[in-house]
């Protein structure tokens, strides 16, 4: 080394080895702590600095780094400990990946209970269900498949948006502010999620156990159910995972119990009639002869349709029939909560979907049918001008 580089390494260390007083002030003792990190980080990188012929830190800058190094672990206030913390917390302002995760499963959950929503309100035409055909009308059109007279799926489809909607907003608040969304909004997600798994849980079982029909949209419903629950779990760093169990068990416990009820208050054999009940929509198409005509062959063979108020596939039924016309039928109120009721009769019949027709004493899969198969089935002989249904 020149005589310039190892005169300037012996004015450093000279530097570093003085000690420092008691009443330095903070700005001083803050620059030689630099110089000392900067020495020996000469040191470590094998350049100019304390000790460089000794590959090694000279006595006084090694001893005041080592005092250095253990106040920064100890303390995480010098030597490097400014910069640490403030760059553990900008990674940690939100939990970027679970949320997005969160966001792309809850958009799919929307789409798919919105589908279902918009089916049973007419809005979008008749959804092909994949693997089983006819399962779906069969669990949709169940009497489980309305609460409040509304389809069930909009009360899924609210419980979705609401899940995208905490999921993506600390990513998209201020930077300022994302860290407190970010805590904020992961206690509310877990026990939602959980909820939303449990119940859709247990509509599985029923859809086995109890409707005995298979429905692919309930079960996807039910799979990002249990992933978005999974992800509100393990993807934030909780401070007391035990206390999120704790409350995870309480959640599961609670739902669990009013699913349980719920089920048994919608079931056929606890509905009774009631007069005071809802009444159907009104039917605003009118009747031809050959629609009346086949109404009255259909009551006189004894051909029963089950309904309820509330599904809309029935009322297309009764819609292809006319006001005049479907005033003949024999219709069967099913719903708990309907006008006249009589869903114990349903439940004896085996009644799991609307609209049903019995002709002959069969059954005919449920659904809406042409009065053109009706007619056939039923052995109808008259003239035949009816409406056909919309493809």
């Amino acid at each position: 080394m020149g005589k310039g580089g190892a005169a300037g390494g012996m004015r450093m260390g000279s530097r570093l080895g003085r000690p420092i007083a008691e009443g330095q002030d903070a700005a001083a003792d803050a620059s030689e702590q630099q110089g000392c990190l900067l020495a020996a980080g000469g040191w470590l990188r094998g350049h100019q600095g304390c000790g460089v012929e000794e590959k090694r830190p000279s006595g006084h800058c090694a001893i005041r780094w080592s005092i250095l190094v253990l106040k920064w672990v100890k303390h995480d206030n010098a030597c490097m400990g400014s910069s640490r913390p403030t760059r553990r917390n900008r990674n940690e302002t939100v939990d970027r990946w679970p949320r997005l995760v969160m966001a792309v499963l809850a958009s799919i959950g929307a789409v798919d209970t919105g589908l279902i929503t918009l089916k049973r309100w007419q809005i979008v035409p008749e959804l092909a269900c994949p693997v089983t055909g006819d399962g779906c009308d069969i669990v949709l059109n169940s009497p489980w498949a309305t609460v409040l007279g509304q389809p069930l799926a909009l009360f899924g489809f609210l419980a979705y948006a609401t899940v995208l909607v905490m999921a993506v907003a600390p990513l998209l608040v201020p930077k300022q502010n994302r860290w407190q969304f970010n805590r904020a909004t992961w206690p509310l997600l877990m026990p939602l999620c959980l909820a939303m798994a449990v119940f859709s849980i247990s509509l599985v079982v029923l859809m086995v156990v109890v409707i005995q029909a298979f429905c692919f949209f309930c079960l996807l419903s039910a799979i990002l159910s249990v992933l978005l629950f999974l992800i509100a779990l393990l993807g934030p760093k909780w401070d007391d995972l035990g206390a999120q169990v704790f409350r995870a068990l309480i959640v599961t416990l609670v739902v669990a119990v009013g699913s349980f009820a719920w089920i048994q208050a919608s079931h056929p054999d606890h509905q009774v009639g009631n007069r005071d009940g809802r009444h159907p929509p009104v039917i605003t198409t009118t009747s031809n002869d050959t629609q009346i005509a086949l109404a009255e062959h259909l009551s006189a063979s004894g051909a029963v349709i089950y309904t309820a108020y509330w599904c809309p596939a029935c009322r297309v039924q009764k819609e292809l029939f006319g006001k005049e016309a479907a005033k003949k039928l024999a219709i069967v109120e099913c719903a708990q909560d309907g006008y006249n009721a009589q869903p114990r009769l349903c439940e004896a019949k085996g009644i799991r979907s609307y609209p049903t027709w019995e002709i002959d004493g069969a059954l005919i899969a449920p659904g809406i049918k042409d009065p053109d198969v009706l007619a056939d089935v039923s052995g109808y002989a008259g003239e035949r001008l009816f409406p056909k249904l919309p493809s």
